[in-house]
């Protein structure tokens, strides 16, 4: 037999087992990393789903956000090109079952004798008992940064997802989640919603945001931005610890909308000591656009204080300033010698004036006079 009717015979064995064989049943899950994974979907819920991927035996919980999309895989292979595909027979119709009546009420168990004598009440026990249960049931998160936080969800909404582990209540962006499984734990967490382990928490994370270890500030500076306004606390705490980079790290997320009202705590930290905590009050006073503060950040200006400091009080007046403000840049820029200085503060005066009078000085005192006397007004300032 010649080969060219060999591999006639081997491609027909292959095209009949290819129509015969059928295909896997599943699901492909596409996460917006881009990640794919094989397996089946079990349960769909609002804000998560419970997929159990190909080759394990349980399943783990996925959070919606983080899913780009489910792709059916195929039951069977399609049939070959010019052969129909086998008529599938209609299943056999099925009777309806009956409606099952209700079993009637077991009869209630008798209380069980105390030590003493005494009888406990049955709905004691059983709500212990369900209880207890219940502080067994337990979820397991996994971050993208491969961080594993396993305990109890407390919180959880579309943006973040507050989980009680034995450390305390940790909070993680749902952005920054990659599973959550859920788990039994070993043994029941202690009840932590009292004042006593509210204030534990706030120094805890307090306490992390002035780490030595860049992770572990990141890590709680994300834990404190994702449970704002719950965190506000461990923000207070750390805005008055003694180290200088857990006030920094603190005033940083001052900047945060979720915080609320910042002005009180920014003003304070306008006048702190250390230089890296006034640049940071500085860049969230104008992130936050608080006209109020003004006068403050015209303090910091005046100052004796390095340039990287007064640089950023110009750049967060040019943002907030009226014209307080413009007298005390034009006077600093009167008064500054360095080119490079001067430059950065006729960029804020124009900023305000929305002018350029270049390095007239006349030019600018007269726009200075005429605004002072009423004659011209700040574009977008009014009487500020």
């Amino acid at each position: 037999m010649s080969s060219r009717v060999i591999g006639c015979v081997l491609a027909a064995v292959l095209v009949i087992a290819s129509a015969t064989v059928p295909a896997a049943a599943g699901e492909r899950l596409i996460l917006r990393s881009g990640r794919e994974i094989l397996g089946t979907v079990e349960t769909v819920e609002e804000k998560r789903v419970s997929f159990r991927e190909a080759g394990k035996d349980t399943a783990r919980w996925v959070a919606r956000a983080d899913i780009e999309r489910i792709v059916k895989l195929e039951e069977e292979r399609p049939a070959p090109r010019g052969e129909p595909a086998p008529a599938v027979p209609p299943a056999p119709a099925v009777p309806p079952v009956p409606p099952v009546p209700p079993a009637p009420p077991a009869p209630p168990a008798p209380p069980a004798p105390t030590a003493d004598g005494a009888k406990t009440p049955k709905s004691a026990s059983t709500a212990k008992a369900g209880r207890v249960a219940a502080d067994r049931h337990g979820e397991r998160i996994t971050t993208k940064d491969e961080r594993v936080l396993t305990g109890q969800v407390e919180v959880a909404d579309e943006r973040r997802v507050g989980i009680r582990t034995a450390e305390g209540l940790q909070w993680v962006h749902r952005r920054d989640i990659e599973f959550m499984d859920d788990v039994t734990l070993e043994r029941a967490l202690p009840k932590t919603d009292t004042p006593a382990h509210a204030a534990a928490d706030a120094d805890r994370m307090a306490a992390a945001l002035g780490s030595d270890n860049v992770r572990t500030r990141a890590a709680a500076a994300a834990e404190v931005s994702a449970g704002l306004p719950e965190t506000t606390g461990a923000l207070t705490t750390a805005l008055e610890s003694p180290s200088a980079t857990t006030r920094r790290e603190a005033v940083r997320l001052l900047g945060l909308p979720e915080f609320g009202d910042a002005r009180a705590a920014l003003r304070q930290a306008l006048g702190d000591a250390d230089d890296h905590v006034r640049m940071q009050a500085l860049r969230a006073t104008s992130r936050r656009a608080y006209f109020e503060l003004e006068n403050d950040v015209i303090a910091v200006l005046r100052a004796p204080a390095p340039w990287r400091v007064r640089q950023e009080a110009v750049r967060t007046l040019s943002v907030i300033g009226g014209k307080r403000a413009f007298e005390a840049l034009v006077a600093s820029w009167v008064n500054e010698s360095d080119d490079d200085r001067r430059r950065r503060l006729r960029r804020a005066m124009k900023r305000l004036l929305h002018e350029d009078l270049g390095d007239d000085e006349g030019a600018w005192l007269r726009a200075l006079t005429d605004i002072s006397v009423g004659e011209r007004v700040l574009p977008g300032h009014g009487d500020g």
